[in-house]
């Protein structure tokens, strides 16, 4: 009774962490004839040799698979390591955190002058798929720590190579559209000339407009046009504008607030100014809109 009772505190203190392995085999030292002897005996082995291995914390394991994106590191295969589970609150993960030198003594490329602190730190750590993972355990000859490392070194250089192309295409695509609003100016610019020129001021001009206001009221179909344009730049531009370069970013919100007016409508159609302050808008930031475009022109 008293041998059941110290086995199964060895199994207690198995699944807490904590254990006195020599302490419960001395408990055992006249029991050594008992079948459940061995049995306690391969436990404390195997307890022993999982107690020795420097495993890596969760969160350590979490940030060298995000520094990789999720791909294994192995050059030549770059397998992604997580999916969809079938149960939507679920994923699937087929990807492993490596020790490039081993977790124990006689694991692969184990480093006797490693502290303990130095084998389960992300620095020792790489992230593979688990075939790859197999494989450079199996192989430690061919797959050496240098080998690794290299591995390493270039996948997380691989995920920053892509984020930044991945900015430029987003930062690029904004500006391309940047300018297609100010060819959209460029058209309204020309109509005023046309137009409203040949006044002596802009307020001469803009009492010629409210006179005949109906004559011009078309264009506003193709003002109408441009603020659905503008609206469409700043949604992307909302999107992105923490992952661009700085200084792109911060011309891309310069000109769309030069872009920006305030007008005055009565509700019942009788006074409305929008189309008179749009023109002084655009003859007033004209100078300032070209500048930021050619400035934006050399972010591409």
């Amino acid at each position: 009774m008293q041998f059941e009772l110290i086995y199964w505190s060895l199994k207690d203190q198995k699944l807490s962490g904590h254990f006195d392995i020599f302490g419960i085999m001395n408990a055992f030292e006249h029991y050594k004839q008992s079948q459940l002897f061995y049995i306690l005996k391969k436990e404390c082995e195997a307890m022993t040799k999982n107690n020795l291995r420097d495993e890596f914390p969760k969160n350590i394991k979490e940030t060298l698979a995000k520094r990789v994106s999720y791909f294994c590191s192995n050059p030549k295969c770059r397998k992604m390591t997580i999916g969809p589970h079938t149960d939507a609150n679920k994923s699937v993960s087929v990807g492993v955190a490596a020790h490039i030198s081993a977790a124990s003594p006689g694991g692969p490329r184990y480093d006797a002058t490693l502290t303990s602190s130095d084998r389960k730190s992300i620095k020792n750590g790489i992230w593979l798929c688990q075939n790859c993972g197999r494989e450079v355990d199996i192989d430690e000859i061919r797959f050496t720590k240098s080998i690794l490392e290299a591995w390493k070194r270039e996948a997380e250089s691989l995920v920053v190579k892509k984020t930044i192309e991945e900015k430029y295409k987003s930062s690029k695509k904004v500006i391309s559209k940047i300018q297609d609003i100010e060819e959209m100016y460029e058209y309204f610019n020309e109509y005023y000339i046309a137009n409203f020129d040949h006044f002596f001021s802009f307020n001469d001009a803009m009492v010629s407009l409210r006179k005949h206001y109906y004559l011009h009221s078309p264009i506003m179909t193709q003002i109408n046009t441009l603020n659905e344009l503008i609206s469409k730049v700043l949604e992307e531009f909302r999107k992105i504008k923490l992952d661009i370069n700085p200084k792109t970013s911060k011309l891309i919100k310069k000109y769309l607030d030069t872009l920006k007016f305030t007008y005055e409508d009565d509700g019942i159609g009788f006074y409305n100014n929008r189309l008179e302050r749009f023109f002084e808008n655009m003859i007033d930031t004209k100078i300032t809109r070209i500048q930021i475009i050619k400035e934006l022109s050399n972010c591409i």
